[in-house]
């Protein structure tokens, strides 16, 4: 945990030197760009936890962050070449590996896990060449959970059909006059809440569950957005 609020304070930091970087006389631009993004969840160790593992009489339950994928709109409005709010919708597969491991056998289960997220992004950009801008992003997301799960023998429970986050964007964007603008970035999402529990049975679900393994919905994304071009007047 204080490592990722270390990571998370350096990142404000960073933000904040770039704010106070840039020209304050910049040309006012006041431009809307609707555009498409697609994103991969990334598992990893580095900053989220990728494998749950909990023993209790004598069985072993794991619970492991899988693969996932993101796919939405953007709406995004500049301020400036330099300034820009961004919002949109996403919708977000997230996939996981259940287990239950004894000396007499192995249960294993695949779930998928559904949600829908808005999220709200203050852009601050550094022109690095011509037509190339980097970009830092502080912002925030509503998360929506619309239902639960079930697989064989587990049972995936949502905590709550709202949740909320933090969440922090870093990348490139390649901007071009007639053919829109492209942007790659890589995105980080820390959760204020758990977002899942996952009931396990050995037999058939129903009752009291043999075990259970919380987990939040932080993400580690990398991102791609197309946006449109401008209508030319």
């Amino acid at each position: 945990m204080n490592s990722k609020k270390i990571i998370l304070l350096l990142f404000i930091i960073l933000t904040s030197s770039f704010v106070f970087s840039q020209n304050k006389n910049q040309e006012i631009e006041n431009k809307n760009f609707f555009g498409f993004n697609v994103g991969i969840l990334v598992p990893n160790n580095l900053i989220l936890q990728k494998s749950i593992n909990e023993v209790y009489k004598n069985d072993k339950y794991i619970l492991t962050n899988k693969y996932g994928y993101l796919y939405g709109i953007s709406v995004k409005h500049d301020f400036t070449k330099h300034y820009s709010l961004q919002t949109g919708i996403n919708y977000i597969h997230r996939n996981f590996s259940a287990e239950i491991i004894n000396s007499d056998t192995s249960i294993q289960n695949n779930l998928r896990f559904i949600s829908y997220e808005l999220p709200i992004y203050g852009l601050i950009y550094v022109r690095l060449f011509k037509n190339i801008y980097m970009d830092i992003s502080p912002g925030f997301s509503t998360n929506f959970f619309p239902s639960d799960i079930i697989s064989n023998n587990m049972y995936g429970k949502r905590y709550r059909f709202v949740t909320f986050s933090g969440m922090l964007n870093i990348g490139w964007e390649f901007r071009t006059k007639n053919s829109g603008y492209f942007y790659l970035g890589a995105s980080y999402k820390r959760d204020a809440s758990n977002m899942i529990y996952v009931a396990y049975f050995k037999g058939i679900i129903n009752g009291l569950s043999d075990y259970s393994i919380a987990m939040h919905g932080d993400y580690l994304n990398i991102n791609f957005t197309y946006y449109l071009p401008q209508n030319k007047k």
